[in-house]
């Protein structure tokens, strides 16, 4: 790309608004000039300056400029406008902060690296569209088609994405047809490839995203804290390391997402829809009071009651939180949500599970001893290995009473629970439910 050596600044409504400024790598010391709405015809030094490429041939930055300035007429319904038609344009590397774009065809453009801080985007067709590394500080989507975009590592602080389209995209490889629209991305002759809308390691910030379609999107590494995603679907997408905490996921679809060491501390998951999604919440990531909970308790338990506090947890949501190898012992998690929770290797002796939901929870090897799941739903939850035989209780010197406390799993649900290898020896299962998944006392 060939520009002018200084930097220069195009106000397309004569008062200071909206700026467009066109940087050249290659210059050492940018001398500011004042274009005053329009852009000065090329230098002798630069005939040929060029301000986008496409695969149509050159758009000159006069020819931008123009374009930009029919399309900004066009927005507000004036005499005189056209609509933008910048597909497979490149704009890398430019500063274009606060330009109209609304509705503008943008489809398979090079817009990387680009800074379009405070943007319209609004409607904009965006598929397929290049913008990795671009500065998209409180830019606005509201309905664009970001369909198979690429935004790895741009900057969506503060950037409103309510009901954009993110699912994935086709991109058609080969020539354009003779007199085909400019949106031909999709419309072109020859052999084609499917790609997920990318945003890994992007940073989302406070963005609004609600009622947005992210099916299949790659959100890795992603920073979306505080990000508002009510409603939205993000199904099937990889969300692998990224960071929610204190995001709103109220009534998100996450079914078949993947979530492995995603932070959601704080995050509002009321409504969440999980069915197979790859989840494993860490505990440090749970909020803060509730590690505080947790710590007293590991306290309460290690002193044998001398300090700390015992874990009351009743009526929280611990869904997908992997707990694995923790000391819960005598714990109260009653009417508690712990779908999809990994409880493996844990010791839950004692521990207070009534009225739980342990749907699909993973209690292998766990010590159920004299543990209370009455009411509790089982469904689907593995516990294969676990002991829920009778616990001999201790006096507060760590001395036998001889009093003994069976596992009670009455008025329980075990529909489809694995409970190959499980000790239930005195457990009480009057009331259970789940036929055959029960296996018979001795």
């Amino acid at each position: 790309m060939i520009l002018p050596e200084t930097v220069r600044r195009i106000d397309f409504r004569g008062g200071g608004g909206m700026e467009m400024i066109f940087l050249p790598e290659t210059v050492p010391s940018a001398v500011t000039g004042k274009c005053n709405g329009a852009w000065p015809a090329p230098s002798a030094a630069h005939p040929d300056q060029v301000a986008a490429r496409s695969r149509d041939g050159q758009m000159t930055a006069a020819e931008l400029v123009e374009t930009l300035r029919k399309h900004n007429r066009w927005v507000r319904q004036l005499k005189g406008g056209a609509r933008a038609m910048l597909a497979h344009v490149d704009l890398s590397r430019l500063k274009l902060r606060g330009i109209n774009l609304r509705g503008a065809i943008l489809t398979g453009a090079n817009l990387a690296d680009t800074d379009f801080s405070g943007c319209d985007f609004r409607q904009a067709d965006l598929y397929a569209v290049n913008l990795s590394n671009a500065t998209l500080r409180e830019a606005n989507f509201e309905g664009a088609d970001l369909r198979g975009a690429k935004l790895s590592n741009a900057d969506l602080t503060d950037a409103n994405l309510h009901e954009v389209d993110l699912r994935q995209g086709t991109l058609m490889m080969g020539s354009k047809p003779e007199g085909a629209p400019p949106s031909g991305a999709r419309a072109t002759d020859g052999s084609s490839r499917s790609r997920p809308a990318e945003l890994t390691a992007a940073t989302m910030k406070n963005a609004t995203m609600s009622q947005a379609n992210l099916t299949g999107a790659i959100l890795r590494g992603t920073d979306l804290t505080g990000a508002n995603l009510e409603k939205s679907c993000l199904a099937f997408v990889d969300l692998s390391g990224a960071n929610l905490e204190e995001a709103n996921l109220t009534d998100v679809e996450l079914n078949g997402a993947k979530l492995t060491d995603a932070s959601t501390k704080g995050a509002v998951l009321k409504g969440a829809m999980w069915d197979e999604a790859q989840i494993e919440v860490r505990v440090e990531h749970l909020r803060q009071d509730l590690q505080d909970i947790l710590d007293g308790h590991r306290s309460w338990v290690d002193s044998m009651g001398a300090k700390g506090r015992r874990a009351a947890l009743d009526g929280e949501d611990f869904g997908h939180v992997d707990f694995k190898g923790m000391d819960l012992s005598g714990a109260s998690f009653r009417g508690g949500s712990f779908v999809g929770s990994n409880f493996d290797n844990c010791n839950l002796a004692l521990a207070d599970f009534s009225n739980a939901d342990l749907r699909r929870a993973s209690l292998r090897s766990a010590c159920l001893q004299g543990a209370r799941l009455r009411s509790a739903s089982l469904m689907q939850a593995d516990l294969s290995d676990a002991d829920l035989t009778p616990m001999k209780l201790r006096d507060r010197r760590g001395q036998l009473t001889g009093a003994e406390l069976g596992a009670d799993l009455s008025g329980s649900d075990l529909t489809g629970a694995t409970l190959d290898g499980a000790d239930l020896t005195q457990a009480n299962l009057s009331g259970a439910t789940g036929g055959g998944a029960v296996p018979p006392v001795a």
